[in-house]
């Protein structure tokens, strides 16, 4: 729990990303699952869906479930690497900006005293 409770004050913005796209998720693979069942989505699948998803699925119904399935876990994943990414890039440009200024500073004074 202590673990836990550091990770979330080391990285608050993961957490939270981490949490509010579990509960989302979790919600839409209970929804989609209710939904093929209750409208007979094996029936009407190779009628009504479109080309590029049975391409991507090969005519498969098991493999569009299966799609369904894994593709909001791996949403999560790739948001949770893009928060970290975006992280990391802010850290840089902060670090980029900041020796911009003290170059920018050390100019000026160097300007200054060839001035005097």
């Amino acid at each position: 729990m202590k673990h836990l409770k550091n990770l979330f004050f080391v990285y608050p913005q993961q957490v939270l990303l981490f949490i509010l796209n579990t509960g989302l998720f979790l919600t839409f693979r209970w929804q989609m699952a209710n939904l093929a069942q209750t409208t007979g989505l094996a029936d009407f699948y190779d009628q009504y869906a479109p080309f590029w998803m049975q391409n991507m699925t090969a005519g498969s119904l098991e493999r569009f479930q299966v799609f369904l399935e894994t593709s909001s876990w791996a949403w999560l994943v790739a948001s949770i690497i893009l928060l970290i990414l975006w992280r990391w890039l802010s850290k840089l440009l902060r670090t980029v900006f900041m020796f911009g200024l003290l170059i920018l500073a050390g100019w000026l004074i160097w300007k200054l005293q060839l001035m005097v």
